[in-house]
């Protein structure tokens, strides 16, 4: 499990750092170098035999997990909202077509 953790955190921290290249990316690019540090540590964790250290690696895994949620979470909103804002915009455009010009209310 050791060597796995590692590669998942090395992959995941790479990913991360594109992102911090460009001026936008920066406000983002901190959580997956910091996920990518916590399975990074969970694995080093996992290596060692000592009970102190399967505790160690369990928080850096709870702590990783949390944050995956939460970002799962956010990202389903924002398609909620993507979606329902996309389909208003297209159903209008539909509308305006149907109808020959642009929809005027007063």
């Amino acid at each position: 499990m050791s060597a796995w953790l590692k590669l998942v955190g090395v992959v995941t921290i790479l990913s991360g750092i594109p992102a911090a290249l460009t001026v936008i990316g920066l406000l983002v690019a901190w959580l997956p170098i910091w996920l990518g540090v916590l399975l990074f540590q969970a694995g080093a964790a996992a290596k060692r035999d000592s009970d102190y250290d399967l505790l160690r690696l369990i928080e850096k895994l709870k702590t990783y997990f949390i944050v995956q949620g939460v970002l799962v979470i956010v990202a389903l909103v924002a398609m909620i909202i993507a979606f329902a804002l996309f389909g208003t915009v297209f159903l209008e455009m539909f509308e305006e077509m149907r109808t020959g010009g642009p929809i005027l209310e007063a």
